[in-house]
């Protein structure tokens, strides 16, 4: 398991195995907050990715496109279509806020759908919603199109930090739920005190993510 440089917006990877070094992969970014430390390590190591990122933000369009040789789309993303209230990232100000307000937000789910297409493997799934993270993670197990990510980073937030709409016992469910269910496997997680908990899974059913990168490996 490899892991990106940065510690505040640290991240997990599990690199395939070396039969499927030199395939095509695809990484989809959910906030991309002005910054894609990320993205550009996994193009590093597997320069042949493809690079899809959401952000409400339309001046991080360069980002995606200009430096990865990607897409990028403007959305305001959430677990479904729903109107949310949300405070993003000043441009350039890592913890700086800007003023709350209320948005329209887009099922992450249906902007996969028609941004990455419905049967396609998505390699590397970055979430960094600032608080719409337990909504997404709610639908993990409801929508079909997530049995198709073989591996997740996700910053989760306290649920008092941002306007979240979920109580402790909410998100505990969801987790329960999750791991009842069984498709994904919460591996690792650091703290970044006092508003930020980065972490990893990866799908341990579907036999394409299996494939690529587990088989062989587990003990």
């Amino acid at each position: 398991m490899d892991s990106t440089p940065s510690f505040v917006e640290h991240k997990f990877y599990m690199i395939p195995r070396i039969q499927y070094l030199n395939d095509t992969y695809s990484m989809i970014t959910f906030g991309v907050g002005g910054e894609i430390d990320a993205e550009k390590h996994v193009k590093m190591f597997l320069p042949q990715s493809t690079f899809l990122g959401f952000d409400p933000n339309p001046n991080y369009s360069n980002l995606f496109t200009d430096i990865l040789g990607g897409k990028f789309v403007q959305a305001t993303v959430s677990g479904k279509n729903e109107k949310i209230t949300t405070r993003e990232l000043k441009e350039g100000g890592l913890g700086q806020y800007a003023p709350v307000v209320d948005k329209q937000a887009q099922s992450a789910a249906e902007l996969i759908e028609t941004y990455h297409g419905t049967d396609k493997i998505i390699d590397f799934l970055s979430v960094d919603v600032e608080g719409a993270e337990y909504s997404i993670f709610e639908r993990l197990i409801k929508d079909k199109i997530y049995q198709n990510v073989c591996q997740i980073n996700v910053e989760l937030h306290p649920v008092w930090y941002h306007f979240t709409g979920y109580s402790y016992f909410d998100v505990v469910k969801i987790f329960r739920n999750l791991f009842t269910d069984g498709t994904f496997l919460w591996v690792d997680s650091t703290l970044n005190p006092p508003q930020q908990w980065p972490s990893f899974f990866i799908n341990v059913k579907k036999e394409e993510c299996i494939e690529k990168y587990l088989k062989n490996r587990l003990l």
